[in-house]
């Protein structure tokens, strides 16, 4: 069981991957429809709460696709333990 287990973090990580990557994209196209709205409005692009929420969107897409990489690449390379037992011993400790 534990030898199935271990296979889990690769998908883990493409799923993260997979998901960081269309809502990346997802947000990318509500960006570009929402600033064609503000210019046929006459509006200015350039407000702050909007770009903060643009930042605030891609760092946590940003940080989640990094997330899937880091899952995959620690357990090609055999220095991360099953992230089973990494989340057992965060919630223990």
């Amino acid at each position: 069981m534990k030898e199935l287990l271990s296979y889990w973090d690769l998908s883990l990580g493409l799923i993260a991957v997979g998901i960081g990557s269309f809502l990346q994209y997802k947000r990318r196209i509500y960006e570009k429809k929402r600033d064609n709205e503000i210019l046929r409005k006459g509006e200015s692009l350039f407000k702050y709460s909007r770009y903060m929420d643009d930042r605030h969107a891609h760092y946590w897409h940003g940080l989640l696709i990094f997330l899937g990489v880091a899952f995959i690449y620690s357990r090609i390379k055999g220095n991360m333990p099953n992230i089973i037992d990494f989340i057992e011993y965060c919630v223990t400790h």
